[in-house]
C-alpha cells in the first residue's frame, strides 16, 4: 500500500473504532480479512498508528478544536512519526487510493495544531476534563508521569520456561531471530 492510502485506511477505521462497541483490535482484524491485499507491513503499520491514534486522541482533538479523522490522522502522522507535514498534506490529493484533498483552512488549522500543543492539562495527558480531579487524587504528584506512560505502547515481558532454559538461554535464542531483549529489572525469570 502506498503511504496515501494508509492515512486515508487510517482515516476511514477511525471513526469505527471510535463508536463501535467492538474492541479496536478486532476492528483491526476485521479489515484485514477484508483486505487481503494489504500486506502485514501494510497492517502492522495501520494498527500501531490507528492504536497511538486512539491513546493520544484528546491531545489531537484539543490541538485541532475539530475531531475530524482525516485531519487527526495526518496530524497524528506528523507528530508520531518522522514525516513532514507538508508531505501528509501532500497524501491528500484526491489519488485513486488517497485520501481527498482538503481545504485551506484545513492546511492552515493542520500547520497551526502541529506547533501548538494543548493548553489544559487534561487536553495535554489526553484524559477527560472531569475524570482528572479524581485521577489526581490517587496518583498526586505522579499523575503526569503515570498518565504520559499511559500514552506510550506497553512494554511486552516475558518469562523464561526454566524446566527448558535459563534467561540467558531464552535471550540467546530470540537475539537469533532479531529480537533483542534485555533483561527484566525486578523479575529473575523475565525478560522485557
Amino acid at each position: 500500500m502506498r503511504p496515501a492510502a494508509r492515512l486515508r485506511t487510517i482515516a476511514e477505521l477511525l471513526p469505527q473504532a471510535l463508536s463501535d462497541r467492538q474492541p479496536a483490535d478486532r476492528i483491526m482484524q476485521q479489515w484485514g480479512r477484508q483486505n487481503r491485499y494489504a500486506g502485514s507491513k501494510d497492517r502492522r503499520d495501520i494498527s500501531d498508528r490507528l492504536f497511538a491514534i486512539l491513546r493520544h486522541y484528546g491531545a489531537l482533538t484539543a490541538r485541532l478544536g475539530s475531531d475530524d479523522p482525516l485531519l487527526v490522522a495526518m496530524l497524528a502522522t506528523h507528530l508520531l512519526t518522522d514525516i513532514a507535514l507538508d508531505e501528509i498534506i501532500g497524501m491528500a490529493d484526491g489519488s485513486q487510493y488517497g485520501p481527498a484533498p482538503i481545504s485551506a483552512a484545513d492546511e492552515k488549522t493542520l500547520s497551526h495544531a502541529a506547533t501548538t500543543p494543548p493548553s489544559d492539562r487534561a487536553d495535554s495527558l489526553s484524559v477527560p476534563a472531569w475524570l482528572l480531579d479524581d485521577i489526581v487524587a490517587q496518583l498526586g504528584d505522579e499523575t503526569d508521569a503515570v498518565m504520559q506512560a499511559m500514552l506510550n505502547r506497553a512494554p511486552l515481558d516475558v518469562r523464561a520456561n526454566l524446566l527448558r532454559a535459563d534467561r540467558n538461554m531464552a535471550q540467546d535464542a530470540l537475539l537469533k531471530d532479531d529480537i533483542e531483549t534485555a533483561p527484566h529489572a525486578t523479575i529473575d525469570t523475565a525478560l522485557r
